[in-house]
């Protein structure tokens, strides 16, 4: 059941007592490795001024709907930001935006996706990824992940990756599509096929669906 707001016993000075108030509001949906801004809250919603500092705290809370107290919350990390142009722009040059979204190209009969969204396009490198898959992880879990290599470069950046579809498939909790790394100024995310079809391995010559190998020329439906 997902937790938006969290009431809590807290005392309250003015009245010399203790009373049951809101002491956090969320939306629940899972970890986020970045947070875009455009506009200017304190100013009506305006545009972001180039190289204008503006001021931000972060802060992380927990809730225990047994605890006393049922949240606790972080001190707060204070972030100095100033938007800018990057000047190795050039006029009329096109480049990815934050936010920006990719689907990457997709070899095999696999029914999942791949995205890529931009999340700082001054670290995007034109470099050249490939994303794999396993359905066990190193220690033998039976769960589905994925990896990320900079194909240019021969490197693993993101190894043995059990978030598909913002749930963590080697433990079952959900975490949010955006609970993955962010490398080299993108984020991937990983979404499976439908629900009962599990397990898929591609080989040179067919895959296999739950250590049944399959004829890659045809389609086959999961049956509830």
């Amino acid at each position: 059941m997902a937790v938006t707001e969290i009431y809590d016993t807290v005392f309250n000075a003015s009245l010399g007592e203790n009373i049951n108030i809101r002491t956090q509001f969320g939306s629940d949906s899972g970890l986020a490795q970045f947070h875009s801004i455009t506009t200017d809250g304190l100013n009506g919603n305006s545009k972001l001024t180039t190289n204008r500092a503006y001021y931000y705290a972060v802060t992380a809370y927990g809730y225990n709907a047994d605890g006393i107290p049922k949240t606790l919350e972080s001190s707060p990390v204070y972030l100095t930001v100033r938007p800018e142009v990057p000047n190795t722009m050039a006029a009329g040059e096109t480049t990815a935006s934050a936010g920006d979204m990719v689907s990457a190209a997709h070899d095999g009969p696999s029914q999942g996706s791949v995205d890529m969204v931009v999340v700082d396009p001054s670290k995007l490198t034109g470099h050249d990824y490939a994303v794999t898959f396993d359905d066990l992880m190193p220690d033998g879990t039976a769960a589905v992940n994925w990896t990320l290599t900079d194909v240019t470069d021969n490197v693993v950046l993101i190894a043995n990756n059990p978030v598909v579809g913002g749930v963590n498939t080697a433990t079952g909790l959900e975490v949010g599509p955006g609970g993955t790394p962010v490398v080299h100024g993108f984020q991937v995310q990983v979404n499976g096929p439908q629900e009962d079809l599990l397990s898929v391995s591609e080989w040179d010559h067919g895959w296999k669906e739950n250590g049944v190998e399959r004829d890659p020329a045809v389609s086959y439906v999961p049956l509830g």
